[in-house]
């Protein structure tokens, strides 16, 4: 009798541990159900492959087919509006602090401004428990523009380009599954135009406003591994392409006010951002005609960011210039919901089955840390340099360097 029970616990214990008996991604798993239900095409041949021609996958293909790249197409774009309001706050100070120079007081109003930004951004993900895929993401861009001074008001603007490249993280290899490169990637072209304003309330109050659009065009790339649920039949590789139009938008206005202790300055400063990220939807191309390309609706996320802070200075005076490092501490939070949701669906599907993404809760509160160094020469030019990361977040690493010159003529 011992013998029967341990018999029948081998083979019960064999079960629960077969690759097969639990799905990775259930919803992923009875959506390609219902697609096997009707499919033409290439499509057809696919589900032909799975037992009963049913689409039962493997545990690992269910992740890998999971179309999760699509949810984090926007995440690389969050930082932007932040990005380029806290920009403008720095361009229209220096401003600030040239006309406040003895040296400037004979120059013009008009003033260059060109500026550069390098971005690095990692997400860590993991497969079939967040809903997003994790990537890599670097960013570079450019900027030139001018800025107008009259009385206590500076007025100006500038004209953007910015490149970004996202890298999706490659799966993990299984039975018989040996994905090769990443999952994908998204390369981002974007040209934007943000305006500024900021007027002295007094002499040591101060509010800005600026607002800002941008119009980028994305390069979708999308890689996979198509295997049926007994591993037995070589993975399909799956590789499609897309390309789509975006625009983002913001708003923002700030307020802070400056306390001297001597050289250093202490400027408390509070603020809202309002911004709004558009992607349009777009048709996958069929790279090596796995008959597994999707078509992508368009989706929307909106963010409404409180910020409180504070900014530290020290000036002192050299041969030519006046330098002044900076360490600056924000507070950021969020109000609103910023969860994104985007329907997908087999182009091949005759009965045109949809299935809906979401993107991951994203964390309402960080804090931003930026330093570094703002000169401001006796000839009527000035410069800065300036790092900041983002602190907070789970799982998301995020860094910018920025450098400006602003020459006034």
């Amino acid at each position: 009798m011992a013998g029967q029970f341990r018999w029948i616990f081998v083979v019960l214990l064999s079960y629960s541990f077969t690759p097969n008996a639990l799905a990775a991604n259930q919803v992923f798993q009875d959506f390609f159900f219902n697609v096997c239900n009707n499919p033409s095409g290439l499509l057809l041949t696919r589900c032909a492959e799975t037992d009963g021609a049913l689409g039962n996958l493997s545990s690992d293909s269910e992740s890998s087919l999971n179309p999760s790249q699509v949810s984090s197409s926007l995440r690389g774009r969050e930082s932007l509006a932040q990005n380029k309001t806290q920009q403008a706050g720095t361009i229209s100070a220096m401003g600030d602090e040239a006309s406040a120079s003895e040296s400037t007081l004979s120059l013009g109003p008009l003033s260059i401004l060109i500026n550069t930004h390098s971005l690095q951004e990692d997400l860590d993900a993991r497969v079939d428990v967040d809903l997003e895929r994790g990537y890599e993401l670097s960013g570079y861009g450019f900027d030139i523009g001018l800025d107008y001074t009259f009385e206590q008001w500076i007025f100006g603007g500038f004209v953007s380009w910015q490149n970004q490249e996202l890298d999706y993280d490659v799966e993990n290899p299984g039975t018989n599954f040996q994905p090769s490169g990443n999952a994908g990637s998204n390369e981002t072209d974007s040209i934007g135009l943000t305006l500024y304003a900021a007027r002295q309330l007094g002499e040591r109050t101060y509010v800005d406003f600026s607002f800002g659009h941008v119009s980028s065009e994305y390069n979708f790339e999308r890689r996979a591994l198509f295997q049926e649920s007994n591993r037995a039949i070589q993975a399909t590789q799956v590789a499609t392409s897309g390309e789509a139009d975006g625009r983002d938008t913001w708003a923002a206005v700030s307020l802070g006010h400056t306390f001297s202790f001597g050289a250093w300055n202490v400027i408390p400063s509070a603020g809202i951002t309002h911004s709004e990220i558009q992607l349009d939807g777009y048709t996958e191309r069929d790279l090596n005609s796995s008959g597994l390309a999707l078509n992508v609706d368009s989706s929307k996320q909106q963010s409404t960011l409180l910020q409180g802070g504070v900014k530290f200075t020290y000036a002192f005076s050299g041969t030519n210039a006046i330098w002044q490092p900076e360490l600056q501490i924000d507070y950021i939070s969020e109000i609103g919901d910023k969860n994104v949701t985007t329907n997908i669906s087999f182009q091949q599907d005759n009965n045109n089955n949809t299935l809906r993404l979401q993107s991951d809760s994203r964390d309402r509160q960080s804090v931003n840390v930026g330093m570094g160094m703002v000169v401001v020469g006796r000839n009527g030019w000035s410069g800065f340099l300036q790092f900041r990361t983002t602190l907070g977040l789970n799982d998301l690493d995020r860094e910018l360097w920025l450098a400006g010159l602003r020459v006034t003529l």
